[in-house]
């Protein structure tokens, strides 16, 4: 009889003589084993005491090795993947979130909050004044109390009348930089809303701030204190920039001047003077702009009739609408627009010619097919 345990639950096992080198399942653990030889046969050259060392449990030889590694090493990888997704959960939890809940805080904190009985909004504690922000010397101080201050939902008057001076010197900061330009840009929309509302005493300097920006290198800063002086009804300014050097100037401000209505009619002989000073895409703005003021002008004729032959669509169109402004005083435009309307590819300015010729000739019907 042979007598061996069992690698795995270590149970002693029994296997008659024969079965010596074969292969058998533990009946415990069902773990299969190899029967190993017998060691414990006497032989007549071995003592008693050698006999009795050889009955000693021999271990069982093992069948299957290497079954049991593959599946620690997949143990080992599940922990080391539990390990990994608990350190990232905690990353979240801990760092992550925190830091967006501390970006939204000063937000949320800026909210009305309401009673818990009455629902009615408490009142805002007062927070910083950002108008001596923008008196600060730091740039850093004034670009975020400028960009504060540009958003119109919190600050519609842009910090009031107070914030006047400090906007007039960022607006004459002629710095290159990203932010100084911005700033610029802020000072003059700020001085859209703010220059209007200011005592006539007061508004002396900005005009005069306003009339220097119109030189200004950036092209937006130009046009928004151009807008800025027709806000401010400043009728002298917008007619000398009609003989300004950049050609975008004495547009804007042409336009500026049409938008004042009677206040701008003081203007006509300047513009008239400006048409024969400007190229000719600028000269039908000009023109559209007496237009505006004065529709019975029939001495724009001629330049607006030019306007239609240019290569601009935009042109073309604007020359279209104010020949159709003036209504019947233009009836010599019904051939050159009636040829427009044949032989334009444009479909605004199509339109803009058709809608032209029927306000002049003051019939809704077909057009004939010869005008004089």
């Amino acid at each position: 009889m042979i007598r061996f345990l069992c690698y795995n639950c270590k149970a002693v096992l029994k296997a008659h003589d024969n079965k010596a080198g074969t292969s058998m399942n533990c009946p415990r653990c069902h773990r299969l084993l190899m029967v190993p030889k017998n060691l414990t046969a006497p032989a007549a050259n071995v003592r008693p005491a050698a006999v009795q060392t050889a009955r000693k449990v021999q271990p069982a030889v093992v069948a299957a090795p290497y079954r049991s590694k593959w599946m620690r090493k997949l143990a080992y990888g599940f922990l080391g993947f539990s390990i990994l997704f608990l350190g990232f959960a905690v990353l979240i939890r801990f760092v992550i979130m925190p830091t967006i809940n501390d970006l939204f805080a000063s937000d949320a904190a800026e909210q009305p909050q309401l009673t818990d009985q009455d629902t009615i909004p408490l009142p805002k504690s007062k927070g910083p004044d950002f108008v001596k922000w923008l008196e600060s010397d730091d740039p850093n101080m004034q670009y975020k109390a400028a960009v504060i201050l540009y958003d119109k939902d919190k600050h519609p008057d842009f910090g009031g009348l107070r914030a006047v001076p400090s906007y007039l010197k960022l607006l004459k900061n002629k710095g290159s930089a990203t932010r100084t330009v911005r700033m610029r840009r802020i000072a003059a929309e700020a001085l859209i809303t703010l220059g209007p509302v200011l005592d006539a005493p007061k508004q002396a300097p900005v005009v005069e701030a306003l009339k220097e920006a119109t030189n200004d290198p950036d092209a937006e800063v130009r046009a928004l204190a151009i807008r800025a002086l027709g806000q401010m009804k400043s009728v002298a300014e917008l007619s000398d920039l009609l003989k300004h050097r950049i050609k975008e100037n004495r547009v804007l401000a042409s336009q500026e001047l049409a938008e004042l209505g009677d206040a701008g009619k003081t203007a006509i002989p300047d513009l008239l003077r400006a048409i024969k000073l400007s190229p000719p895409d600028v000269k039908v703005h000009l023109a559209s702009a007496v237009v505006r003021l004065d529709p019975t002008r029939e001495e724009v004729i001629p330049v607006l009739l030019d306007g239609l032959k240019t290569s601009t669509d935009e042109v073309r169109q604007l020359a279209a609408e104010s020949l159709g402004l003036m209504g019947p005083v233009a009836k010599s435009a019904l051939g050159a627009l009636y040829q427009v309307f044949n032989t334009e590819k444009n479909a605004l300015v199509k339109k803009a010619a058709y809608d032209a010729y029927w306000k002049i000739y003051g019939k809704n019907k077909e057009m004939k097919k010869n005008s004089k």
